[in-house]
């Protein structure tokens, strides 16, 4: 049998046939295949999503995948496109399993918190007072403030403790628009009247007639009471 490896030879009968074989024929080269495992968030056996087969390739072949071949496997939402993991481009070996692996990362946005004194305004009012950037979070994860992070602009004086503004806890979003607002108020104290009689002793006292509640006020707000004020408990 000639016909092996391509190489043939014509035979007649009667007649010597001479038949030489060299190294000049087409050998077939050897080939590995190369295999892709796909991962999401990190690389697990917890968060393996698959593998495709590349195909058979000769050694030291370089290896750069497609944005196709990269997405095969991407979830359906939430994730950025497939990163071809380790040295790219891959070179393929002749000893060992070829496998080249993908990650897949959770797609994710940036959170911003405003701060502002008094009221809620915009960046380019007096109101308001600086920006944080809190980091990059993914879409729907819930951000409640911390004291801390309540506080990062907080007045030297005469303002009471941050509170973040909206819904709480924040509910991140898809795009670039997650910003948080927190306010500081100005601080402010009760002011009460006591009403006596004929002296101004203690409310545990005789004298004492009521107590009426004016409400909340700032430091160095001036008061001065109106005549139903004044009147509130006159006697009878």
């Amino acid at each position: 049998d000639l016909e092996n490896d391509g190489l043939t030879a014509s035979v007649r009968k009667g007649e010597a046939t001479s038949v030489w074989f060299t190294n000049a024929y087409d050998a077939k080269p050897q080939t590995f295949p190369v295999i892709v495992n796909y991962y999401k968030d990190s690389i697990s056996s917890a968060n393996y999503l698959g593998t495709t087969s590349l195909g058979e390739y000769e050694a030291n072949t370089p290896i750069i995948l497609s944005a196709e071949q990269r997405d095969a496997k991407k979830p359906v939402e939430g994730y950025l496109s497939g990163v071809q993991q380790g040295d790219v481009p891959y070179i393929v070996v002749s000893s060992g399993r070829n496998v080249i692996n993908v990650l897949y990362v959770a797609e994710t946005f940036p959170v911003t918190v405003n701060y502002y004194k008094d009221s809620v305004t915009n960046p380019d009012d007096g109101n308001f007072l600086g920006s944080q950037t809190l980091g990059n979070y993914e879409n729907n994860d819930t951000i409640v403030l911390n004291d801390e992070q309540l506080n990062a602009y907080k007045p030297a004086t005469g303002y009471v403790d941050g509170v973040q503004q909206g819904v709480i806890p924040y509910v991140v979003v898809k795009g670039e628009n997650n910003v948080i607002n927190v306010l500081y108020e100005t601080e402010k104290f009760d002011v009460i009247v006591n009403y006596y009689k004929d002296v101004v002793t203690t409310p545990e006292d005789d004298n004492y007639l009521g107590t009426k509640n004016l409400g909340k006020f700032e430091a160095d707000d001036a008061i001065t009471l109106n005549d139903e004020q004044l009147n509130a408990y006159k006697p009878a």
